[in-house]
């Protein structure tokens, strides 16, 4: 839960810097169609949805995507759950195991309050989600004495306003007392929704404002959608009754009284994804003083939108690396001796895919030991990387003595002792070096038992689990002396 709660966190971080970027471009476009900012607020959804960014040359809203670690501790092993019941290991038995030395490792675990907070998210997320359906569920059935006027165009007595329901086969339901050029100004505006599928993407922003709750921005573009997105059909029917002046002012006029007789009209509360319909005043505002565009400007505008929308869609990629004596840095830092992994390997250790820009992993230490066959090595060291800001140090990976140096594969850095492995990586959101898998061996009453764990969740093992992990090809680190 915690893993799944740290993802939805970085998403809706990153979300929400795209939110205020998009509040800062519609000022500058307030003049322009609200087609182009109703796009852009579909892009902060997908934001909000999707848990990863497209690779982009430049970035409107450069930040880490991943600000919360779901790997919060690494003495986080209190008591393991097997068949034979509950199997404590004391405190300094944890203390003895081999782990990451991370920058903030004398701070609190912070796991019991991540614990509380995503099971908290959880249930009003469930809540928030549950009264949008129940509602929408409620008004659906109170809707089925609606009567027919035409096809997939229904009248009720008691609705305030127009809007779309349904998913595969929406309907139109509209209020009664309308005369019959109100009705179509209506209807058109409804059916300018469903040829968008607005009444799809409404729902959708809905259910991930829900999983956003605890996120302002959420809800904030939420609310901007959806006046964007009536505002923008509005500007549709204006298209679609006449590009004439005159009989273009004429429709003005009419429409707005129309929407004005609805907003005088008796209100009842809709719920759940009909929550917001956009201010009647505002819409009003903008249908007296729209006015189409030039050619120009149309292409200009949309040229801006898709290179908005491509930087609020990208993460950015890594620039030249800086010309560094890592050498002469590593001295200075006090270290005496270098690894560096071949750059086969940096994908893996990186967790990045086949293709995507990794950095030069270095290692360092200022103690190695000869290992009888010529190399030199090491159970303990710092990890570096290089990057656009220099050489960065990522944390370090600490083994439990000399029978078991530090190796690395295509899968992460290896640091293993007698009874405890390690399988580490480097997460490139927080650039710190983490655990990413551990297998161990406990004893109690002469007993020995096997553990396992991985992505924060500790389960039973076996033997064969234990030996295959620390039985793995991988390559053994060889440290070459630096130069003073």
């Amino acid at each position: 839960m915690i893993k799944i709660f740290a993802v939805v966190c970085n998403r809706s971080l990153t979300a929400a810097y795209c939110a205020v970027a998009v509040l800062c471009i519609r000022l500058c476009m307030r003049r322009l169609p609200k087609s182009y900012s109703y796009f852009l607020w579909t892009v902060v959804f997908v934001r909000f949805a999707v848990p990863f960014s497209l690779g982009s040359v430049y970035n409107l809203a450069e930040i880490s995507g991943r600000a919360v670690s779901a790997v919060t501790g690494f003495r986080r092993i209190t008591q393991l759950k097997n068949g034979l019941g509950s199997l404590a290991i004391s405190a300094d038995r944890i203390e003895a195991m081999p782990f990451l030395q991370a920058e903030n490792a004398a701070k609190a675990n912070p796991l019991p309050l991540l614990t509380a907070a995503s099971w908290i998210w959880l249930a009003v997320a469930a809540a928030l989600l549950c009264y949008g359906a129940v509602s929408y569920c409620l008004l659906k059935q109170r809707l089925k004495n609606a009567g027919k006027i035409q096809e997939r165009v229904y009248v009720a007595e008691w609705i305030p306003t127009a809007f779309v329901m349904g998913v595969f086969r929406p309907r139109i339901y509209i209020p009664e007392g309308l005369t019959e050029q109100e009705r179509a100004y209506i209807v058109s505006h409804e059916q300018v929704h469903i040829k968008r599928k607005d009444y799809l993407i409404k729902q959708i922003a809905f259910w991930l404002a829900c999983v956003h709750w605890f996120n302002p921005m959420a809800w904030v573009s939420f609310r901007f959608m959806c006046d964007d997105m009536e505002l923008s059909c509005d500007e549709q029917v204006l298209r679609l009754f006449g590009s004439d002046a005159a009989q273009n002012l004429l429709h003005k006029k009419q429409y707005a009284a129309t929407l004005l007789k609805m907003a005088g009209s008796r209100q009842v509360r809709l719920s759940g994804p009909l929550l917001f319909g956009g201010s009647v005043k505002g819409r009003i505002a903008n249908i007296l003083r729209f006015k189409q565009p030039a050619g120009f400007v149309t292409v200009l505008s949309v040229t801006a939108v898709v290179a908005a929308a491509a930087g609020l869609m990208g993460s950015g990629r890594p620039g030249t690396l800086p010309d560094v004596d890592v050498n002469a840095f590593l001295v200075q830092k006090g270290y005496s001796y270098v690894c560096r992994i071949p750059e086969a390997y940096w994908a893996g250790i990186e967790g990045r895919l086949a293709g995507e820009k990794t950095y030069p992993i270095i290692v360092a230490t200022d103690q190695v030991y000869d290992n009888r066959d010529g190399n030199m090595t090491t159970f303990g060291a710092d990890v570096y990387c290089l990057m656009e800001e220099g050489l960065q140090k990522v944390g370090a990976v600490t083994g439990g003595g000399t029978a078991y140096p530090l190796c690395y594969d295509k899968t992460g850095i290896y640091a293993n002792a007698g009874n405890v492995g390690n399988r580490c990586v480097i997460n490139t959101d927080t650039w710190q070096i983490e655990i990413a898998e551990q297998v161990g061996a406990v004893y109690d009453s002469e007993e020995e038992r096997y553990y396992r764990t991985e992505g924060g969740v500790t389960s039973d093992a076996d033997v064969e689990v234990f030996s295959v992990f620390f039985e793995r090809e991988s390559v053994v680190m060889n440290f070459a002396g630096l130069a003073e």
